[in-house]
C-alpha cells in the first residue's frame, strides 16, 4: 500500500473516532471546525491520490495550522504562548480532547511527506476556487449553527489583528474571504520554494520528529497538576474542564428539566459569580482558584 493511501486511511480513522466523540460530548456544531473538515477532505483526496486537489487543500490548511504549530511548540519548550493553544494545557483538560486536538500538529508534516514523491501543484485561480469552497463548507455553517461566543472559524468577528471586524456580517465575511485568499496565496508562493528542499529530506526523519513532538506534548499534558470537583446533586453532573486562566469551570449536566439551575459552593474555598447553562454544558465563573478541589451543590429551581 502506498504512503498516500496509508495516510489517507489514518486521517479517515482519526476523523471517524473524533466525530462521534465531539458530537456526543459537545453537540453537532463542534464538528464544524475548519481543521475537522480539512482532515476528512484530505483523507478522501489522499486515498484517491488527487495530487492537484491535495496541493490546494494543503495550501489552505498550512495557513490555518501554522499558528497552532508555533503556539504548541512555544508551550512545549516553556516559552510565552500566543494564547491560541494554551487552553489545551489547562488543568482538567480531558485527555481525549487533547489527543484529538493534536491534528493541528500532525496534518502539515505528514502531508508534506507526500510531496517528496509528488509534484506540488500551484494555480492562483484554482486556489481561489478551493478557498471559496472550503469557506462555504466551514465558515458559513459555523456562522449560522455555532454559538456566536465561540467565534468558530472566525465566523463572527476577526480573530487576527490584521483583519478588521465589521458590524455588517456580509461585509465582514466577504472581507474575511478575500484577505484569507490573499494570505493563502502569499504563503503558497513561499511553499513552492520550500517543497523542493523538503524533497531532499529523508521522510523517516520528518515522521520520527513528528512522533517525538506528539509524544512530548502528551507527556506535558499529563504532567499538569489536576483540579477536581466534588458535586452534590440529584442531576447527572460532572466537571469536564477547568480554565483556570479565565477562572471558569465547565460542567456537563444531563437530564435538566427546569429552565432554572442553581449552583452553590459547599464551603468558602471559592464563590460562584454567575453561570450560563444549557442542556449541553454549564459555565461557572469563580473568584478564587487557589484551591485544587471545587465543592459544588447543584439543583434545579
Amino acid at each position: 500500500m502506498t504512503y498516500e493511501k496509508k495516510l489517507g486511511y489514518f486521517f479517515l480513522l482519526f476523523y471517524l473516532l473524533m466525530w462521534p466523540y465531539k458530537f456526543i460530548r459537545y453537540g453537532f456544531a463542534d464538528t464544524l471546525w475548519y481543521c475537522d473538515t480539512a482532515l476528512i477532505v484530505l483523507a478522501i483526496l489522499l486515498i484517491k491520490n488527487k495530487s492537484k486537489l491535495i496541493s490546494l487543500v494543503f495550501a489552505i490548511t498550512l495557513a490555518m495550522q501554522i499558528p497552532w504549530i508555533i503556539d504548541m511548540l512555544l508551550i512545549l519548550f516553556g516559552l510565552p504562548s500566543i494564547e491560541l493553544a494554551n487552553y489545551m494545557f489547562s488543568a482538567g483538560h480531558p485527555l481525549m480532547d487533547f489527543i484529538f486536538s493534536l491534528r493541528h500538529i500532525f496534518m502539515v508534516p505528514l502531508v508534506a511527506i507526500y510531496f517528496i514523491d509528488h509534484k506540488y501543484y500551484s494555480n492562483a485561480k484554482h486556489l481561489a476556487y478551493a478557498c471559496l469552497i472550503l469557506f462555504t463548507l466551514t465558515v458559513i455553517p459555523a456562522f449560522f449553527l455555532a454559538d456566536p461566543e465561540t467565534n468558530m472559524n472566525c465566523s463572527q468577528y476577526s480573530c487576527v489583528s490584521f483583519l478588521p471586524s465589521f458590524e455588517n456580517p456580509f461585509i465582514y465575511l466577504t472581507t474575511f474571504l478575500i484577505l484569507g485568499y490573499v494570505c493563502t496565496l502569499l504563503l503558497n508562493q513561499l511553499t513552492k520554494k520550500v517543497i523542493p528542499k523538503i524533497k531532499k529530506i529523508n521522510p523517516n526523519i520528518i515522521l520520527v520528529a513528528t512522533l517525538i513532538i506528539l509524544s512530548l506534548l502528551i507527556i506535558k499534558h499529563q504532567t499538569i497538576e489536576p483540579y477536581t470537583c466534588q458535586i452534590q446533586s440529584q442531576l447527572d453532573a460532572k466537571c469536564y474542564y477547568f480554565d483556570i486562566e479565565e477562572r471558569t469551570i465547565y460542567l456537563s449536566i444531563n437530564n435538566i428539566n427546569s429552565a432554572c439551575l442553581n449552583i452553590e459552593t459547599i464551603d468558602d474555598t471559592f464563590k460562584v459569580l454567575t453561570n450560563n447553562h444549557s442542556k449541553i454544558h454549564t459555565e461557572v465563573y469563580v473568584r478564587n482558584t487557589e484551591e485544587k478541589i471545587f465543592k459544588l451543590n447543584i439543583y434545579e429551581c
